[in-house]
């Protein structure tokens, strides 16, 4: 991990921004918070002109919310780590996320320790999800007996499709399953797109489900 982590906060709520602040802090010269904000324009302008190590930031903010940030964000400022922290748990808030680049998926009340381990895990290159949306991931097939029987067999996949659904799975990025492959991106890039297809699915959620509903998350 790099020493001192350069972050940024974004939260419309001060007295959490404050939180993470001295949470932050209180780890001496490991994090050096560089730069607050309190509403997504001035989030997006600060990110994109101090390009932090991390974000963290919140879904739900006055002039362009979170997941609108993300995006904007990963194309000006690709090697900035974004970490969503939120109260919502829904699928739909997630997979947006997920879908716009974020790194990782927090909920606000689970505690210190989780949210350090969950930026250590960002910040090294993993996806990280709270176990609430972990549960909500593992669980999504689950609910749905019928469904399941419908979904197309994993058998039309590959060998090499099957080993980059279980790198997806496991929360790794295009260009990290590039480099463990000996691939280009765009080579990685197509296979998702075919696996996407094969699969009738539409999000690298649906991926995460599907992966672990057939043993290979």
């Amino acid at each position: 991990m790099i020493s001192p982590v350069q972050v940024m906060l974004a939260d419309d709520q001060a007295i959490l921004r404050d939180g993470l602040r001295l949470m932050l802090e209180s780890h001496g010269r490991d994090f050096s918070v560089v730069a607050e904000a309190d509403n997504g324009k001035d989030a997006l302008q600060q990110a994109s002109t101090l390009k932090p190590n991390l974000l963290l930031l919140d879904i739900g903010m006055p002039h362009f919310n979170g997941t609108e940030i993300v995006a904007e964000i990963k194309r000006r400022s690709p090697g900035t780590k974004v970490l969503m922290i939120t109260q919502y748990d829904t699928e739909e808030y997630v997979r947006t996320a997920l879908e716009a680049g974020a790194d990782g998926y927090f909920i606000k009340n689970e505690g210190r320790q989780a949210l350090l381990d969950a930026i250590r895990k960002v910040l090294s290159g993993e996806l990280y999800l709270s176990p609430r949306i972990q549960k909500l991931v593992n669980e999504g097939y689950r609910s749905s007996a019928a469904k399941r029987m419908r979904m197309p067999s994993i058998d039309q996949l590959s060998r090499q499709e099957r080993a980059i659904l279980k790198l997806v799975a496991e929360g790794k990025r295009n260009k990290e399953i590039a480099e463990h492959l000996s691939l280009s991106e765009r080579t990685i890039e197509k296979y998702r797109s075919r696996i996407l297809k094969k699969l009738s699915l539409s999000s690298t959620l649906e991926l995460m489900k599907y992966a672990f509903e057939h043993n290979l998350a």
